[in-house]
């Protein structure tokens, strides 16, 4: 029999509630197998005045004959019931207490069709939780469907999680195959608690749990090898650098060397790569820039030579249920079949819902799974490419860029680099608070010092009113700014793009803004500022950002972004129309804005 909490029996539940749950269900495991013979749970309701410390001791009872439920961090042993289900029990009433254990009581059986499903997001909603570790905790519903829609658990006999969070993954595979045997190993506390509680209040044994970081202390062991599995899955955390991690065991894992600029994404990657079995695959969900990272370049050239990339699929926010970064899913495979060898199929799901061609993302599940078991394609949505294109390409693996050069042949557009469109892609000048008052007190002419602040386009109201400084030094000159350059915000979350105009002269751009200086005729600055700040071109730049924190992009990588490139007159025209319909846009926000005015005037008199 398996204890479930009944749906709205706690709607904000606790760590109590969620304790006693979880300790009623392990001494009933105790008792099956004949391990247990202290106090059950109907003794348990009778001790009235002692209830409190019995159950502190069945909880410490219990996580010194089970040693999953008992792990050191920082050199400090923490137990599942001592101290994190029942920390704060001394402080509970006794007759909160005695309220609750028999409510428990009352609980029966959950439906085993239902199991996993319910208690998943009944573990989703514990009061103790906020949105942000929830996130960080647990892989999305539809993420998880997509993984192992992916993976087919009912083909295999293991799976490994690498970051199995609160078990949100292992449970719906243990769902689908219950003969499956599911390995996870997960570095934050809170989760590989909730985790043991989640297989164990859904019935699933044939789990093997590890605390610790999978990289710097890798546990799921066979003898003294890392033990391989059919098949491996991870939904990664925000990215870090690999230079923070330092020397790790098992160095056979990283064939590539890598520097301190790294992706820690490719460390998880070359992890999934080591512990697969031969002819098994891999999901390892990542962020999107990590696929088109100028410094990730080595070790992406590195997995396609030896053709371990099967398909990479870009997701939208809905699926992937990303923080920050976009986020793409990377399917590697020990031993392709002979059809897809030497190529790899790009899917990009995120574009179907930046076009707002369909905002259902379990049925984009269901079409991304298939058309990689298919290995269908579909115009401006899925295409193969020969490993050698991409690797020519500076090994990018970005989905959509692909997908989007495969549309139909009544609207195919060559697709080029920025770098090939351009006489200079550079970023700024950095200048000190010292050096621009220095400047801005000196006779010569006055210029303005452009910040990615000032960068705005003509839906925007207000002045272009940027920090002037005097132009005195003659390396300066090497930033000063034409009419038609292309400037971009080089750093935060929003990108924003503006074409230098005759009013905006004579300028210098600043450290956090990279200016792209056209060819005469090569591509139209209108139009390329109305790609850039399209749902596609917005996907394209997101996914040449670095950084955890800050967002930034660099010159290099701007220069790799694949710009569509129509016939010139035709660029023209498009520009030419977004720049009126944003002048369109401004003029009628000013007129609203000034009709407001005139209301609340009037509501004054």
């Amino acid at each position: 029999m398996t204890l479930f909490f009944a749906t709205g029996a706690f709607p904000r539940a606790g760590l109590l509630e969620l304790g006693l749950g979880f300790l009623r269900r392990a001494l009933q495991c105790e008792t099956e197998e004949g391990g247990h013979s202290g106090s059950d749970w109907d003794e348990l309701l009778a001790r009235r005045g002692r209830g409190k410390k019995e159950i502190l001791r069945l909880g410490k009872q219990l996580e010194g004959a089970n040693p999953a439920y008992a792990i050191t961090v920082n050199g400090k042993r923490r137990g599942i019931f001592s101290d994190f289900l029942f920390k704060g029990l001394d402080k509970v009433e006794d007759k909160e207490l005695q309220d609750i254990m028999r409510a428990m009581a009352a609980v029966g059986p959950a439906d085993p069709a239902h199991r996993g499903k319910e208690l998943s997001a009944y573990l989703q909603s514990l009061s103790f939780l906020n949105r942000g570790e929830t996130r960080k905790m647990a892989t999305s519903s539809h993420l998880a469907r997509l993984i192992l829609a992916l993976v087919q658990p009912r083909s295999i006999g293991s799976l490994c999680d690498l970051c199995s969070g609160m078990g949100i993954l292992g449970v719906k595979a243990l769902s689908e195959n219950p003969g499956l045997f599911f390995y996870g190993q997960e570095i934050d506390e809170k989760s590989y608690f909730l985790s043991l509680i989640h297989f164990a209040l859904s019935g699933f044994r044939d789990v093997e749990l590890r605390f610790g970081d999978i990289l710097k202390n890798p546990l799921l062991k066979d003898g003294d090898a890392l033990r391989r599995f059919d098949a491996v899955a991870a939904d990664l955390p925000s990215g870090r650098n690999a230079g923070e991690f330092g020397e790790m065991p098992f160095p056979q894992r990283f064939k590539e060397n890598f520097g301190k600029n790294l992706s820690s994404d490719w460390l998880f990657v070359q992890h999934a790569i080591h512990v697969l079995k031969p002819g098994g695959l891999a999901v390892v969900v990542l962020s999107t820039p990590s696929l088109n990272k100028a410094g990730d370049m080595g070790v992406r050239r590195s997995l396609l030579l030896q053709d371990l990339v099967e398909a990479v699929i870009d997701l939208p926010d809905s699926i992937a249920d990303a923080s920050s970064q976009p986020r793409s899913a990377l399917v590697l495979r020990k031993g392709k079949i002979a059809e897809r060898t030497g190529k790899v199929l790009m899917i990009d799901v995120y574009g179907q819902f930046a076009a707002g061609m369909d905002s259902d993302p379990g049925l984009w599940v269901d079409e991304a799974a298939a058309i990689f078991r298919e290995g269908k394609e579909i115009p401006g949505i899925s295409v193969w490419r020969p490993v050698e294109e991409i690797e020519e390409k500076d090994a990018l693996l970005g989905a959509s860029g692909y997908a989007l050069a495969s549309r139909p042949a009544t609207d195919a557009t060559p697709f080029k680099p920025l770098k090939t469109l351009s006489e200079a892609v550079f970023r700024g000048i950095q200048l000190s608070s010292g050096q621009r008052e220095s400047a801005a007190s000196r006779e010569g002419e006055e210029v303005f010092l452009l910040n990615s602040g000032d960068i705005r386009d003509e839906r925007e109201p207000g002045d272009y009113l940027p920090e002037k400084i005097r132009f005195w030094n003659r390396k300066w000159a090497l930033y000063a700014l034409k009419e038609g350059d292309l400037v971009i915000s080089a750093r935060g979350t929003v990108i924003k793009t503006m074409v230098i105009r005759p009013e905006h002269l004579p300028a210098i751009a600043s450290s956090n803004v990279l200016c792209a200086r056209l060819k005469e005729g090569a591509v139209d600055p209108h139009y390329l500022k109305a790609f850039l700040d399209s749902p596609h071109g917005q996907l394209m730049l997101n996914s040449v950002q670095t950084g955890r924190t800050i967002k930034a992009i660099n010159p290099r990588s701007l220069e790799s972004v694949q710009i569509p490139c129509p016939e010139f007159e035709r660029q023209k025209r498009i520009g030419e129309a977004y720049r009126k319909a944003q002048e369109d846009f401004r003029r009628e926000r000013e007129l609203y804005e000034k009709r407001l005015k005139e209301i609340f005037a009037a509501l004054a008199d």
